[in-house]
C-alpha cells in the first residue's frame, strides 16, 4: 500500500530549500500564534476526554501539563 500522501504529484521528499524557508516562516510567526495554538491543544484534550478517547485520569494529567505550558509567557 502506498504511504499516505505519496503518489501522483508527491513522489519524493520536499526540496531542502522549501523545508528551510517554511521552517523560517513558521518560526517567525511562532510567538504570535503560541496562545491560539495552546488554546487549541487544551480544547482538543477536552474533546478527547468528552469523546471517550482518553480516560478522565489521563485527560486530567494531560490538561495539567498543557496548562503549565500555557502559563509560560510568549516572546
Amino acid at each position: 500500500m502506498e504511504e499516505l500522501g505519496r503518489g501522483g504529484r508527491l513522489r519524493g521528499d520536499a526540496a531542502g530549500e522549501l523545508v528551510v524557508a517554511a521552517y523560517a516562516a513558521e518560526s517567525a510567526h511562532g510567538p504570535r500564534l503560541a496562545r491560539g495554538l495552546s488554546l487549541a491543544d487544551l480544547a482538543h484534550a477536552v474533546a478527547l476526554v468528552e469523546g471517550g478517547d482518553l480516560s478522565r485520569d489521563d485527560g486530567r494529567s494531560l490538561l495539567r501539563g498543557l496548562l503549565e505550558l500555557h502559563a509560560i509567557p510568549g516572546e
